[in-house]
């Protein structure tokens, strides 16, 4: 049986603090975005900062899984399916958010300068949308109660949002429209992968980079509360 640790809840509600050795160990943790290089045509679309950023996710997204998804033998297609998995919530796992979000890796990648060619606040594309609840007044009237969503959302004037949309791959081009209609909850895009993509299609470095910018880049950011 694989390894999954501590408790995961669907839209991170409660996390808590690092250990102070945790964070000792992470502070000694130095990212080298410079040394990922793009080599394939989908790579190279890319900006190239922001490449080396989704890279470097993408690289210590799969030595967690590794660590504690599989066994040895089994390969990443089947690691990147358990980690859809575990973010359902549904089927009971485990998973170790605070050792995968609350690092000082995730601080770097967070706070590296082409984090918002993919992932911006709602309101900084300039689109305003409100959600109206019913609530009730001091004296016990009904009234309606407008919030401000400001949800991160896909960066539609960045790179990695362009090419998503030129890699002609039809699960892609979903995912795409389903962002611009609304924000996709973690839990439920992590449902859709798990039941809809095959395990060969877990090898799919199209589909791999779906599930490290939105179900670990997108996570770290909320996380933040940033």
């Amino acid at each position: 049986m694989y390894k999954i640790i501590l408790l995961i809840i669907p839209y991170l509600l409660i996390f808590s603090c690092s250990s102070e050795n945790t964070t000792e160990t992470n502070t000694k943790t130095k990212l080298k975005f410079d040394s990922f290089e793009p080599i394939t045509d989908f790579e190279n679309c890319f900006d190239l900062e922001t490449f080396q950023l989704l890279a470097a996710a993408k690289s210590n997204l799969e030595k967690f899984m590794t660590a504690y998804l599989i066994e040895e033998g089994e390969g990443l297609p089947v690691a990147y399916e358990r980690y859809c998995l575990a973010w359902t919530g549904q089927f009971g796992n485990d998973l170790d958010t605070q050792t995968l979000l609350n690092s000082a890796v995730s601080k770097q990648l967070l706070n590296h300068p082409n984090f918002k060619d993919i992932w911006v606040r709602l309101t900084e594309l300039g689109d305003t949308t409100y959600t109206e609840e019913l609530a009730y007044d001091e004296e016990g009237n009904q009234v309606i109660v407008k919030y401000i969503e400001n949800y991160w959302t896909l960066n539609i004037n960045g790179s990695y949002y362009n090419c998503l949309n030129e890699t002609g791959l039809a699960y892609a081009k979903n995912y795409l429209v389903k962002k611009e209609y609304g924000d996709v909850k973690p839990h439920e895009l992590a449902f859709e992968l798990y039941k809809t993509v095959g395990i060969e299609e877990f090898a799919n470095p199209i589909i791999q980079n779906i599930i490290v910018a939105d179900l670990y880049l997108r996570l770290i950011a909320v996380r933040e509360g940033k």
